[in-house]
């Protein structure tokens, strides 16, 4: 990781908390906001799956079957956020690639105020 002006960079595979605005990377036209929203959704239904079939096998391992039915229903409601955060911005993703399309002169005065 490094550090420009302040802000956390990370390489490939890290993932370190943003300190840039999520605004500062927008999609340039419909077809990168399209691109960018698959990959949010799936990241996060990724991260859904993992979710359901990790907690279940760990709850299993460290306890047996004591208490497990507990801690994996803790766990739903991850399984369930994530892929509505995941909805949420595809949609997001998408929209902001249509307005940049149509607008093009609002994308570069978005750019000019959240520098990268």
């Amino acid at each position: 990781m490094r550090s420009v002006r302040g802000a956390a960079t990370s390489y490939a595979g890290e993932n370190p908390a943003r300190l840039v605005s999520k605004y500062a990377d927008q999609p340039n036209d419909v077809r990168e906001g399209v691109e960018a929203a698959y990959k949010s959704l799936g990241k996060n239904l990724t991260s859904a799956a993992q979710t359901i079939l990790a907690v279940p096998m760990e709850v299993y391992e460290r306890s047996g079957n004591e208490g497990a039915a507990k801690k994996v229903i803790r766990a739903v409601p991850i399984a369930v956020l994530k892929p509505m955060i995941g909805a949420t911005e595809a949609v997001s993703k998408t929209l902001l690639g249509l307005r940049n399309t149509l607008d093009p002169e609002n994308l570069a005065e978005t750019e000019e105020k959240y520098k990268r």
